[in-house]
């Protein structure tokens, strides 16, 4: 009887466990160093850097974002995100910053930690430029890392990566990164390198918001309001 109960446990359990991906990326920038660690599970998202956890659910449209320090997170909706997001992109064109996205898979073969891979260029105008190297012999899913990069990018770019989405997986998956970003006549370089990936089950409790944690409102940002 009690191999029952726990077999019954133990099966009840797995169905709360779901198939994903784990990315650990060590990066370099503004002369620090560190990690971000991200967890992919179908519909949801965990971005976690030694300051912040970022959460994302894409069944609900709903966004938690961390401060670790504070012990306090924010709630949003994916729209406010986005909202948030071209206001910004608003901003810097209202600044006079040229921000034309254009993109390019070249033919540049690097090996980078004894994995071959090929070089891709994006560029925000003269604002910002990132250089990416795609590896096959990474198995991840990239349409499951274009959801991290739908957060990240402003949809200008997000559409360029829309259209060359079916090569880009065929290419496999980016194990190295380098942002290049133009402010007030200043170039900012950050860095990011592939250090480990594996599929693994994933428990939904690592797409909640930690206990211990004090809700705050959110507040959109008025920069770039029309």
């Amino acid at each position: 009887m009690r191999k029952t109960i726990s077999f019954a446990f133990l099966f009840l359990f797995s169905l709360s466990l779901r198939a994903g991906y784990y990315i650990e990326q060590k990066t370099k920038g503004r002369g620090k160093e560190g990690f971000t660690k991200i967890w992919l599970e179908g519909s949801s998202l965990r971005l976690e850097t030694e300051k912040s956890i970022s959460i994302v659910n894409y069944s609900s449209k709903t966004a938690y974002f961390v401060d670790k320090r504070r012990k306090v997170y924010y709630k949003m909706s994916l729209s406010q995100l986005r909202e948030m997001l071209n206001r910004w992109v608003l901003m810097l064109q209202q600044m006079g910053m040229d921000l034309t996205p254009k993109m390019e898979i070249t033919r540049e073969k690097r090996v980078i930690n004894g994995h071959k891979c090929t070089v891709v260029k994006m560029e925000m105008g003269s604002f910002q430029t990132m250089e990416q190297c795609f590896s096959p012999d990474v198995n991840i899913d990239f349409s499951a890392y274009r959801k991290v990069l739908e957060l990240l990018l402003p949809k200008q770019l997000v559409g360029e990566i829309e259209k060359r989405a079916e090569t880009l997986s065929r290419l496999g998956f980016p194990i190295y990164s380098k942002t290049t970003t133009n402010m007030m006549g200043r170039n900012m370089v950050s860095e990011s390198y592939l250090v480990k990936y594996q599929t693994l089950t994933v428990s939904p409790s690592l797409f909640t918001v930690p206990e211990g944690y004090k809700e705050k409102p959110f507040n959109m940002p008025s920069f770039g309001k029309r």
